[in-house]
């Protein structure tokens, strides 16, 4: 059986990480894809985004990611999907899907244009 995912895509927001029970570490992260397609009987094309929720667990990537990658980079990400199923406050048990980064690359570094009004 094989799990494996690969993303292209920008960053939605400067990754995030949090420190959980033993002192371990896991950068979260959201990007979004983007595909687009022609609709029947219509002109132009639409454009379709999908967001992924992200997170690494491995040190040497984390550290890496906090000092290279910021909102708007496009990067490259291999993983896995994984379910994680969670109680909410009511007591209803509740499932999200997320993938486990196991690779990434930064493809492009985002750059604001400064464009002026003439």
């Amino acid at each position: 059986m094989i799990n494996k995912v690969l993303l292209l895509g920008r960053l939605g927001k400067d990754p995030e990480i949090k420190v959980i029970e033993g002192g371990r570490r896991v950068l979260n992260l959201t990007m979004a894809t983007t595909e687009y397609y022609k609709k029947k009987n219509s002109e132009g094309f639409v454009e379709d985004i999908e967001w992924h929720s992200v997170s690494f667990w491995s040190d040497i990537i984390i550290d890496h990611m906090e000092k290279n990658i910021k909102k708007g980079d496009l990067i490259y990400v291999e993983g896995k999907i994984r379910r994680y199923v969670y109680e909410d406050s009511n007591g209803n048990k509740n499932s999200r899907f997320t993938i486990k980064g196991d690779i990434y690359k930064l493809i492009k570094k985002y750059v604001k244009k400064n464009v002026e009004n003439k």
